[in-house]
């Protein structure tokens, strides 16, 4: 059996991955041998371990007849189960793979036996021995399962609602239910009003409930998933913000995460009611919060991070998000009309509203006089009926007005005195603001994951965090709209400004620690110096797109010159090693690879004897281990043809070795793969791109190339070959240069003045390409 077993297994190892991969869990199952394990019996003193042989291919709740049978006790009664890090598990047909050889599994009663035990002990007055049991076994799946068969979950909850447990107790069986809800999330659809009353009660700040804190917070926010009206209805917010003030440091992540719970199961006639009662509190919500802020963020505490982001969210959407979504109702005009008023009337006093001024002023105001439709009868207050008007951007310019009317009356003093087109329009540019903050805050539909953009400030004003946003926003508006002499069809213009400003500002993380940080951080990137950063932006998209495709046309072209580069070396003559038959080196004796000048045949010259191998016979080169004569200290080549014995090579030059390899390929077609052709290639595109960055800068290159005696040299030495391009791979060092010029040149000098140092540059480049014969 011992030796089947070893078989198999060696049979497994030697199996490729990929086959393994393929055989399903039961197949595998079913191959496998049968193993023997060792039996404990706990509860059966007198019994000592004894083995047992596991049948694969037999159900494990079959396989406890034999072993109950041996020991006479009733196999209806027991099952198998397994040990793991000091917990018990259950084996069944899902897990039984667990199981190895020589392993020691256990005797046990079976899951639906205790399951009742435990469910009776707690109906009667051993409710602390049911804790006991369930604590050990709550973590088991299949337990958990048979425990909320026989309804132990609902006496459970039963006996937590009707006050038996209190302390330690308490916090034992808050902590099993978590234990229940993480093995089987059903569990909450058992939770009762009674139950979530007693918990809401466990949140008393009280000396004894300090420790149960966590735990019931936890538990609470899984009740607050099924029935978030019973929660509210016994929630009391300022005892959540006691407890964050002196819980331990996983207080405030599970009071954010129950709140947030809350906020999404709520109703919005409910949801407002537990926004309400989180202002009343939100002062002293702000100070625990920030007060515990350092030690979460030195922490470095990412799923509190996430849930502050998440409140902040959420508290935004379903605060403001009904005002936004309110427009065109009777409502707003008439709360519009009379904000207008009480401004055109603290500005201009009481006019006649039929007046050419008070007119010209409401106009305005509103920026384009066609988005208002004006409605002034003698002896009634103006009406004016905006189309984009919402409840939001209402609310935030009372708040404006109250708080900032210096700003505001400062604007509308300049309305009779600036033209009308140079006027930013207060209303449009408020409406607009609205749209950006709500999509800045994610308030309309939910983030990205990625997304966690917190921001500290929001606790610094929790209770008019939106409403100070939007003024500073708005004076950024104004500010931006003077910075860049704005006229009435630049507001678009304005407003893409104004976003880049506030998205730099808030990825930064100190910027947002408070209104007056944002506020100095704003003030350091004015319309200067986002315009500058846009357009470097915008050119670099432009710059990235064009070398895009400049290096898609310009990749044939340049793959072929660095493949007649190549070929012009094995023209030249490359030597190697001579490999005798078995594969040995021979000692100063070389083999000279010789390409024809009409490109017909390769010539192996050895011993001053020729063999010629027609190009067109050639069919592929194999290098290094592909090699029957590889070594590890040099690099080893032969070249496959029909009708000839291949030709084995080797050398220690690696130039060499990747010359002839790249020749070769190239004569037959085959695509290049070496180290230096790829850097090969990469340099000529590098100089392609840069030579093209400097005609495009408005380097004016000569017509004809310098005729000094130092350059026709220079050309001579470096491009004896008719091919430009051979000849500048050839001379790769040279090339170097020429390409760290122009780099220096393009980094050093804009294109508005290129200086003499680059001309004199430019056009010895230009007497390279030109004696190239470009």
């Amino acid at each position: 059996m011992q030796k089947s077993r070893h078989s198999v297994f060696l049979h497994r190892s030697t199996t490729p991955p990929c086959t393994t991969e393929k055989i399903s869990a039961h197949d595998f199952r079913e191959s496998m041998m049968s193993f023997k394990v060792k039996v404990k019996v706990p509860h059966r003193q007198d019994v000592d371990k004894f083995s047992y042989v596991i049948q694969p291919d037999v159900p494990i709740k079959t396989q406890v007849v034999p072993v109950c049978e041996r020991i006479n006790i009733e196999p209806a009664e027991y099952r198998f189960a397994y040990e793991e890090d000091g917990r018990l598990f259950y084996l069944t047909e899902q897990n039984r793979h667990v199981i190895k050889e020589g392993d020691t599994i256990v005797l046990m009663r079976s899951p639906t036996l205790l399951a009742q035990t435990a469910k009776n002990d707690l109906e009667s007055f051993a409710k602390v021995k049911a804790l006991e049991r369930l604590e050990s076994l709550v973590h088991c799946p299949k337990f958990a399962e048979r425990f909320i068969a026989v309804e132990g979950i609902d006496a459970l909850v039963r006996v937590v609602a009707g006050g038996h447990f209190n302390g330690a107790q308490m916090n034992r069986a808050l902590h099993i239910i978590e234990m229940f809800l993480g093995v089987s999330p059903s569990t909450a659809d058992h939770f009762t009003p009674e139950f979530a009353k007693r918990l809401c009660a466990e949140l008393t700040p009280l000396p004894e409930h300090k420790e149960n804190v966590d735990v019931t917070l936890a538990v609470l926010g899984s009740v607050a998933r099924v029935m978030p009206v019973e929660v509210l209805q016994h929630l009391r917010i300022h005892h959540i913000v006691d407890n964050v003030g002196y819980g331990s440091p996983s207080t405030p992540r599970w009071s954010i995460v129950l709140i947030n719970t809350l906020m999404d199961g709520l109703d919005e006639a409910k949801c407002q009611k537990l926004i309400a009662e989180i202002l009343e509190v939100s002062e002293s919500l702000s100070e625990k919060l920030l007060h515990r802020y350092p030690e979460f963020y030195v922490k470095n505490d990412t799923s509190l991070h996430r849930s502050l982001f998440e409140f902040q969210t959420k508290l935004l959407r379903y605060r403001y998000m009904p005002l936004y979504l309110r427009r065109g109702d009777l409502r707003s005009h008439n709360e519009f009309n009379e904000f207008m008023e009480q401004v055109l009337r603290t500005h201009l006093g009481w006019r006649d509203p039929q007046s050419r001024r008070y007119v010209e002023a409401l106009k305005r105001i509103g920026g384009v006089p066609e988005e208002y439709e004006d409605v002034l009868r003698p002896g009634e207050k103006f009406l004016i009926t905006v189309r984009d008007i919402d409840g939001l951007t209402l609310h935030c310019l009372k708040y404006f007005e109250q708080h900032y009317s210096a700003v505001l009356y400062t604007w509308i003093g300049e309305i009779n005195i600036v033209r009308f087109e140079y006027i930013c329009p207060l209303l449009k540019s408020a409406i607009l603001l609205s749209d950006l903050l709500v999509d800045i805050l994610h308030m309309e539909r939910d983030p990205p994951d990625d997304c966690q953009m917190f921001l500290r400030m929001f606790f610094t004003e929790l209770n008019s965090f939106l409403e100070e946003f939007f003024c500073l926003t708005l004076k950024l508006v104004l500010k931006t709209w003077r910075e860049m002499r704005a006229s009435s069809g630049d507001l678009l213009k304005v407003f893409a400004i104004v976003r880049e400003q506030l998205t730099l500002a808030l990825d930064n993380e100190m910027a947002s620690w408070s209104f007056d940080q944002l506020l100095l951080t704003l003030h350091a990137t004015p319309y200067t110096v986002i315009s500058h950063r846009l357009e470097i932006e915008q050119l670099a998209k432009e710059d990235s797109k064009r070398q895009e495709l400049l290096s898609a046309q310009l990749t044939g072209k340049i793959w072929k010159l660095v493949r007649e580069s190549k070929i012009a070396k094995l023209v030249e003559g490359l030597e190697f090693s001579r490999v005798s038959d078995r594969g040995s080196r021979m000692k100063n004796k070389t083999v000279t690879v010789r390409l024809s000048h009409d490109r017909h045949q390769v010539r192996v010259i050895i011993d001053h004897q020729t063999l010629a191998l027609p190009v067109e016979r050639l069919l592929r080169v194999d290098t290094m281990k592909q090699c029957t004569h590889y070594r590890k200290d040099d690099f080893a080549l032969t070249i496959v043809s029909m009708g000839a014995a291949p030709v084995h090579v080797a050398t220690p030059d690696r130039d060499a070795f990747e010359d002839l390899w790249d020749a070769v390929n190239g004569l037959i077609g085959v695509a290049l793969e070496s180290d230096s052709a790829l850097a090969d290639f990469r340099l000529l595109m590098d100089l392609e791109l840069k030579l093209a960055t400097l005609e495009l800068e408005g380097v004016e290159l000569p017509t004809t190339p310098s005729s000094s005696r130092a350059m026709r040299s220079q050309k001579k030495a470096v491009f004896r070959s008719d091919s430009r391009n051979a000849a500048i791979v050839a001379s790769r060092d040279r090339t170097q240069v020429i390409a760290g010029s122009i780099r220096g040149i393009i980094g050093e000098y804009p294109s508005a003045s290129i200086s003499p140092y680059a001309t004199k540059v430019a056009r010895r480049i230009f007497a390279i390409r030109a004696g190239s014969g470009r």
